[in-house]
């Protein structure tokens, strides 16, 4: 992949271990690249690439999105094809495997609210 910023100001790819993980930027200009963790789909909220790591689903754009969807959920942690399901979809299947704050078991599906944020299917 060739890099050129869209500010013009001929940096080059650098690759930045941030709070989410690794990300590409420009080294002068500080314009963030396509993520190394990109999954080829935009955010809900903002368009920007969204990127997957252990911890979840996050937007590119930290500065001004807050979306994210994270991968570990009532004592459960959701797989890569929970998560895909989800933002594609719009929901899971039903996964079996949560825990109440009880301690029981018990399954259910999740969805993508219009609000942009997860929660069950009731």
């Amino acid at each position: 992949m060739n890099f050129v910023p869209t500010k013009g100001c001929n940096g080059s790819l650098i690759i930045i271990n941030g709070k989410h993980g690794p990300f590409k930027k420009c080294s002068k200009c500080d314009e963030i690249a396509k993520s190394m963790n990109s999954i080829g789909l935009e955010c809900p909220k903002c368009s920007s690439d969204l990127t997957m790591n252990r911890g979840g689903i996050f937007c590119t754009d930290k500065d001004c999105c807050d979306f994210k969807v994270f991968r570990k959920r009532n004592n459960k942690n959701l797989s890569d094809e929970d998560l895909m399901d989800l933002l594609t979809k719009g929901k899971t299947k039903k996964i079996s495997g949560f825990k109440s704050k009880e301690g029981k078991s018990f399954s259910g599906v999740l969805l993508l609210t219009p609000e942009n944020t997860v929660d069950w299917l009731r």
